[in-house]
């Protein structure tokens, strides 16, 4: 049986961005002139109001070890396009690039095109190494509700003067600052494997308890070290989803112990309607633990976060049952979809059991569209022909099949879950799927079998 996957993925990602193309408004001023018999003479003066154009003001700022050119505040018209030059002095090199407070990856330039808004870009610079190492620590995001999946990205680091290739020669050492987060259940070395660590240029940990945290990258080429930080901070859900943003189901009765004080509640047996009752309204949904709900059909997240599909109160999990009939086509549980939504992401689907009860078709995750930011903790699925179909990211699949085209699928993670094998259901899939930054971790992932149980 395989038992555990730590994975994390990155794929450079290009863009091309159209530049805005600006057109100027020619003032035109007309004068005319005429001679009466009289000897007198009349003038007319004929002038266009001039246009008022719109601007924005781009606002650059650094730190001690370099310049941003321009620097300090840039009027640009509307529509129009500036490009800037980060030049660090000589023995530093670029640590951060943040535009618009979003941190991005190191770059020597960057081109603001087609301006609509004001913006900012800012600049931090670090003394380069003994060695060479210029760390390049970019998180895929700084803050977000728990439980809160990260990736980290040292892919841009250089040490010149040992090598170049760094992503692969040198060696990462990666602390979370969560010492709390414990060990791995599942792996080569379960209770003993830490959450809070990892190696490797690229990382990704999930946060499950607010608060702020300061995470530590070290690199080491053979010789040389360096070391930098970030920080990381996470919201309590029970203010994010405070009062009637959380709503409590039950399955039978009227029992909501354990329930956030002053969330709604509601008792329905049905877990498709009650996820489609409150998906646009309730952007934290939980389930009574305890309790079993039907899915005749699937269930389906068409909405962006931040939200939570999870469980309240004391005991085994809620148990979602596939009791629909059987379909030509996959039927899954639970559907993230976003056919008319341009991208959902930030959602948590978590500390559920979702049993297939054996059909055929039955699915327990499916995507569709443009998803980003999925976090899938704690899930137990089982009886289940397919587990987690992340797979509305092969592109060339799903343009071949009638699908519509859509951009990669992005910072999906699967973690501390259980897909249990099925016999005879055909050729399944515990968990088939692809992402730019994607993290399968401390999962147990059950056999694969095909049609002959084999």
């Amino acid at each position: 049986m395989l038992k555990h996957i730590n994975m994390t993925n990155n794929n450079a990602v290009g863009s091309r961005v159209l530049q805005g193309v600006f057109l100027a408004v020619l003032l035109a001023v007309f004068g005319l002139t005429a001679c009466s018999s009289g000897g007198g003479s009349t003038t007319t003066d004929t002038t266009t109001t001039p246009t008022t154009l719109t601007t924005y003001t781009i606002t650059a700022s650094t730190g001690a070890g370099g310049t941003v050119t321009p620097s300090g505040a840039t009027t640009v018209a509307q529509g129009a396009s500036q490009s800037y030059t980060i030049t660090p002095s000589a023995g530093y090199a670029i640590a951060t690039l943040v535009i618009d407070g979003t941190t991005v990856a190191t770059s020597s330039t960057h081109t603001f095109t087609n301006v609509q808004a004001n913006h900012t870009i800012s600049a931090t610079f670090i003394a380069a190494a003994p060695g060479g190492i210029v760390l390049s620590l970019v998180p895929a995001r700084t803050s977000g509700v728990a439980p809160l999946a990260v990736f980290f990205d040292a892919s841009g680091t250089t040490d010149i003067a040992i090598t170049t290739r760094p992503f692969h020669d040198l060696e990462y050492t990666w602390s979370f600052g969560d010492p709390g987060s414990g060990t791995w259940a599942s792996g080569a070395q379960p209770g003993v494997s830490s959450k809070n660590s990892a190696t490797g240029p690229v990382a990704a940990h999930v946060f499950e308890t607010p608060g702020t945290y300061t995470v530590s990258l070290t690199a080491f080429d053979g010789t040389s070290t360096a070391a930098t930080t970030t920080t990381i901070t996470v919201q309590n859900p029970d203010t994010v989803f405070a009062g009637t943003n959380t709503i409590c189901i039950n399955a039978s009765g009227s029992d909501f112990t354990g329930c956030p004080s002053g969330a709604d509640t509601s008792t329905n047996s049905n877990f498709v309607t009650a996820l489609s009752a409150n998906i646009a309204m309730h952007k934290r949904i939980l389930f009574r633990r305890g309790d079993t709900f039907t899915a005749a059909t699937s269930a389906a997240i068409t909405v962006t976060g931040p939200g939570i599909v999870g469980a309240f109160g004391t005991g085994v999990a809620p148990v979602v049952q596939m009791t629909g009939a059987e379909t030509p086509n996959n039927a899954p549980i639970l559907n993230l979809s976003s056919a008319n939504t341009p991208t959902i992401k930030d959602w948590r689907i978590m500390d559920l059991e979702l049993d297939g009860l054996g059909k055929t078709n039955s699915v327990g995750i499916d995507t569709h569209g443009s998803i980003k930011q999925v976090l899938v903790l704690n899930m137990n699925m089982h009886d289940i022909k397919d587990g987690i179909l992340f797979n509305g990211s092969m592109l060339e699949y799903l343009v071949a099949n009638g699908y519509p085209a859509h951009t990669m699928y992005d910072e999906m993670a699967i973690v501390d879950s259980t897909i249990s094998p099925v016999v005879g259901l055909g050729d399944g899939w515990r968990i088939f799927a692809a992402a730019i930054h994607f993290s399968i971790m401390g999962n147990e992932l059950g056999d694969m079998v095909n049609a002959a149980g084999s």
